[in-house]
């Protein structure tokens, strides 16, 4: 943007009519918005599927860390609660083996 108000005085200043320049200067302004539009736009639809995509692995990790989490639970609850009540399921071991 700070190029801009020395292109606009260029312009006026070589312009050949007041007429002209208020036409070049129209044009310019329009010229300037429609490609700060389409630069926006084309950032934002970069970044939206961007977004997309990282929500889809977002998921994925949280659905396998909830799983490795519930995986170790019931490791830890195997080998620190089974043990101390080993003789109380003997009888239903027992019926198994």
């Amino acid at each position: 943007m700070a190029g801009s108000a020395a292109l606009v005085l260029l312009m006026a200043g070589t312009a050949q009519s007041t007429m002209l320049g208020l036409l070049q200067l129209a044009l310019f302004g329009v010229g300037s918005i429609g490609g700060m539009v389409l630069l926006s736009l084309a950032l934002s639809l970069s970044l939206r599927n961007a977004a997309i995509r990282a929500l889809a692995l977002h998921r994925t990790v949280v659905g396998m860390v909830g799983f490795v989490t519930a995986l170790l639970g019931l490791c830890l609850l195997w080998k620190h609660t089974l043990p101390a009540h080993r003789a109380s399921l003997q009888p239903v071991v027992s019926m198994f083996g």
